[in-house]
């Protein structure tokens, strides 16, 4: 059991290093291309949006993004292994 935490930050870390890839990737994108409201935006992208617009209102900070993204990805996950199981 004492090996159980070590092994979940590990985990954690790797998952955090994905999706700041992921994340950076995106912004580098947008810095290239200088369009931050193009046709072909991805959920990264709209939330990105948010970042950048700096509204007192609703911001949202790189670690947000992050984590909405796992959220939203674990859920597809969840819900296409439900489909499957009918």
């Amino acid at each position: 059991m004492s090996g159980v935490k070590p092994a979940l930050l590990k985990i954690q870390k790797k998952i955090d290093k994905i999706l700041e890839d992921i994340v950076t990737e995106h912004k580098m994108k947008r810095k290239a291309s200088n369009n931050t409201n193009g046709d072909e935006q991805d959920l990264v992208d709209t939330l990105l949006n948010y970042e950048h617009a700096n509204k007192p209102e609703f911001h949202l900070t790189t670690n947000q993004i992050k984590t909405v993204t796992m959220a939203v990805n674990l859920q597809q996950k969840q819900s296409n292994g439900q489909c499957q199981s009918y």
